[in-house]
């Protein structure tokens, strides 16, 4: 499919705590003309340090747009790809550079009224590191005056001001880009609303693994729709993560990924995809459906991942079958996508049956009821993490939890971290919990307790807080329940944001919290 202009991927680079609202806009901005925003909000797991990682990523880009206000941001240090001075916002515009990519700069103008934190604000907070601080505000000045010198710049006033300076300069940058880049065929880029959630240590399913690699890389296939189908913790995300990995991002056309664990909200969902395959953005409300379906009518193999759609599904307590979808928008694009013209497909992840794709199960709807781990991938999750002992000791404990892929990962993360490895300190179970309605989410409960037992109060405490929000929730946040004090800060009273990111950094390591994206100062 040709389309009269050439779709950018453009790179988005700030701080993030104090931009938040204003990276938003931006994306908007580069959205509205029909290109692709790269940001940190839909990096995928990141190999290697994170330095060299956004490094390529800005060097990759059509061009840079970096925002700078009154943060300087994170420094990596040298062990973690950066030099110990600069912030990876600002090695992220080098790279650019030297990569030959335009790097448009938009500065809040120091007149501009401002209640976001600023570099000074640490002075109270973190007194303990005065010198530091001292040294980034001198940076950021630095860092200014090396964008002035260097860049195209404009200073903005609001998020609305710096919508509008954004739109109109990468307008104009769209319109330089020479005619016979224009007339080119459009290039796909990965469209990653929601980063899947790796498996630390991730074993087993080696055929499935690779049919699904061979799947989504074909340019025809029988198999239009392929559900992953399993209760909670047997690893249906991490397995299609893997795929992805595999596949290095990388399919013969489109690719949208998009967790309902993250966004249920289906109507969203059909916004992004529409705008992402069309490259339409003012599609009314009532025609995207339409307007989606015609994009993926035509030549293109064009994949989407959708995680966690027993979200959208009915559970089976209100008369409807269970696994029913909740919309019916969402149920006719997986029926047209089954049965549909064209090359497009879908991978889903559900706890329930897709039994709205019931009639086209094998013929164009695939199936994949996916079992507990196998003797051999529980076994090596276990040695992944540090646990000591033969295959017979493994297998004894792994037999307990009978493979459920989330429960040996916890109960390896546990031994391995604080048992020295040593499986006779497996915690027991007895026989109420194998007689519970649910006997894996009972031998669960049991290892966790035995970890919470093991954790500090503060990593207790913080934990505890991280269950509130199930969705994610930024630091900025966890610092305003600190600030709260009594009850709603618990343990955590007294506990500054870079303390806290170094809480969530110890429990992330232990595996307990997962998609930590802690770049800059986010």
């Amino acid at each position: 499919m040709s389309v009269h202009s050439r779709v950018l991927r453009i790179f988005l680079s700030s701080t993030a705590i104090d931009l938040t609202a204003y990276r938003e806009k931006a994306r908007d901005a580069i959205l509205l003309l029909e290109n692709l925003p790269v940001a940190m909000e839909t990096f995928t797991a990141l190999t290697g340090d994170p330095a060299s990682a956004c490094r390529d990523k800005a060097a990759g880009a059509d061009a840079v747009v970096v925002l700078v206000a009154h943060r300087y941001g994170y420094v990596p240090p040298k062990e973690l790809g950066g030099d110990g001075e600069k912030s990876i916002t600002w090695l992220e515009v080098e790279a650019a550079h030297t990569a030959g990519r335009p790097v448009f700069a938009f500065m809040l103008n120091p007149q501009a009224s401002w209640d976001q934190p600023k570099e000074q604000d640490r002075l109270l907070t973190e007194p303990e590191k005065t010198q530091e601080i001292l040294d980034n505000i001198r940076r950021l000045q630095e860092f200014r005056k090396y964008l002035q010198s260097t860049c195209t710049f404009k200073t903005f006033t609001s998020a609305d001001d710096l919508k509008a300076e954004v739109t109109a300069t990468l307008a104009n940058f769209g319109r330089s880009v020479s005619p016979q880049a224009a007339t080119r065929a459009r290039e796909w880029r990965p469209l990653v609303i929601h980063p899947l959630q790796p498996a630390r240590h991730f074993h087993g399913r080696v055929a499935l693994r690779e049919e699904l690699v061979q799947w989504a890389r074909a340019s025809v296939t029988p198999d239009r729709v392929v559900s992953l189908v399993a209760v909670g913790g047997t690893g249906k995300t991490a397995l299609a993560e893997r795929v992805l990995d595999d596949l290095d991002w990388q399919v013969p056309a489109g690719l949208l990924v998009w967790s309902f664990y993250e966004d249920p909200k289906t109507e969203e969902f059909l916004r992004v995809a529409c705008e992402y395959f069309s490259g339409e953005t003012d599609t009314p409300v009532g025609g995207r459906l339409e307007r989606l379906q015609r994009a993926l009518a035509g030549d293109h193999a064009h994949l989407l991942v959708l995680d966690g759609l027993e979200r959208v599904q009915a559970e089976g307590h209100d008369g409807r079958p269970r696994g029913t979808l909740d919309d019916p928008q969402l149920k006719r694009l997986l029926r047209y996508l089954v049965g549909g013209p064209g090359r497009a497909r879908a991978v889903v992840t559900s706890r329930f049956p897709l039994v709205d794709l019931d009639d086209w199960t094998g013929a164009g709807h695939r199936a994949e009821r996916l079992d507990d781990l196998d003797a051999l991938a529980a076994r090596e999750v276990l040695r992944g993490w540090g646990v000591q002992g033969d295959n017979a000791v493994l297998d004894a404990l792994t037999g307990r939890l009978h493979g459920h892929a989330l429960s040996v990962a916890v109960l390896g993360s546990y031994l391995g971290h604080f048992c020295g490895g040593d499986p006779a300190k497996a915690p027991l179970f007895d026989r109420n919990e194998a007689a519970a309605d649910d006997p894996k989410a009972a031998r669960l409960g049991r290892i966790l307790g035995e970890y919470a037992r093991a954790l500090s109060g503060t990593e207790r405490d913080l934990l505890v807080r991280l269950a509130a929000f199930p969705r994610g929730v930024k630091i900025v946040v966890l610092a305003y329940l600190v600030e709260a004090g009594g009850q709603v800060a618990g343990a955590l009273v007294g506990c500054h944001e870079a303390q806290l990111v170094q809480l969530l950094e110890r429990l992330h390591n232990l595996g307990l919290v997962l998609g930590m994206r802690l770049r800059r100062d986010s």
